[in-house]
């Protein structure tokens, strides 16, 4: 009987360890309680450094395979002159968050873009285009990802698939939750090891408890 009662907890256990997570994507700017990127202005590279404009104040981060111009007040990502830009990351480094919003104008053609999402347990969602059309060439393409099952987000990808010279003049309006679930600091690799290690070593004591109790019937 014990030892059935232990298979099915340890079952437990492993379907709630890879519990299915999800990204959901909504068009338009969903997000009402909000905090803005501010931080950009003057900044060039592949890599642009923002922070959220409000205490405490977290870091953004901004990567792109290309050179990126970082424009002025709510933090916009812009490309140079006469170039799209083919992918941006928005990242903020040491948290995970819950929630991003963005607007990726000027496309150089509709349908051009796709969203991606990775998430903490390591999960990767993508939009589906039917979704995610960005048709709005000279205009705006607002999106929203939230997410679904208590699950975090580590970074978001607004990438072209039209091939090179492809994408997008401008991201801005970047905002993310401002409630008290936004952001969350992400664990160190310590505090993990000295988490699994505990759900080890309490693993081997109910079995050797279950083991003993068996033998004690016997």
């Amino acid at each position: 009987m014990n030892s059935r009662i232990l298979g099915a907890a340890l079952t437990m256990f492993a379907l709630m360890a890879a519990a299915h997570a999800d990204a959901i994507f909504q068009s338009g700017q969903n997000i009402s309680n909000f905090v803005s990127v501010v931080g950009t202005s003057g900044e060039t590279g592949m890599t642009i450094n923002g922070a959220t404009n409000k205490t405490p104040s977290v870091p953004i981060r901004f990567t792109s395979p290309q050179s990126m111009v970082g424009g002025s007040g709510a933090a916009s990502i812009d490309a140079p002159t006469g170039t799209f830009l083919s992918s941006v990351t928005i990242s903020a480094p040491g948290f995970s968050f819950d929630s991003i919003e963005f607007n990726a104008t000027t496309l150089s053609s509709s349908g051009v873009l796709m969203i991606s999402v990775l998430m903490t347990n390591g999960q990767t969602f993508t939009c589906p285009l039917s979704t995610c059309a960005f048709s709005n060439v000279n205009g705006n393409n607002r999106y929203t990802v939230f997410t679904a099952n208590g699950e975090r987000i580590l970074d978001v990808t607004i990438s072209s698939i039209g091939g090179s010279g492809t994408g997008f003049k401008e991201l801005s309006q970047v905002r993310f939750n401002g409630s008290a679930g936004g952001f969350e600091p992400i664990p160190e690799p310590g505090t993990l090891g000295l988490l699994g290690t505990g759900l080890i070593s309490l693993a081997g004591i109910t079995r050797r408890k279950l083991k003993l109790g068996v033998l004690g019937r016997s």
